[in-house]
């Protein structure tokens, strides 16, 4: 499924995803129109904007934390190649 098929929103799982496999360049916090609710705005690696569905704000704090480890946790392999064991 194409992310223009959500209808310009995309869940925010699927932007968990792009980023589990280092295809997410990066993201950040917007606020949604209803009160406590943000969405995450994700930059793909070929360039495209990404924007998921309002989530609350208790939800919104595991995503980021789950973004920032891969994205993290990519960026050091990368950099440094895979670690040996």
């Amino acid at each position: 499924m194409e992310p223009d098929e959500w209808g310009g929103e995309v869940p925010v799982a699927f932007i968990e995803g792009l980023a589990a496999v280092g295809k997410l360049r990066g993201f950040r916090v917007e606020r949604c129109a209803a009160p406590q609710r943000r969405r995450i705005v994700a930059v793909t690696a070929d360039g495209r904007t990404l924007r998921s569905r309002c989530i609350d704000e208790r939800g919104l704090r595991r995503v980021v934390l789950v973004l920032n480890e891969y994205t993290r946790r990519l960026s050091k392999v990368l950099v440094e190649g895979e670690p040996r064991g």
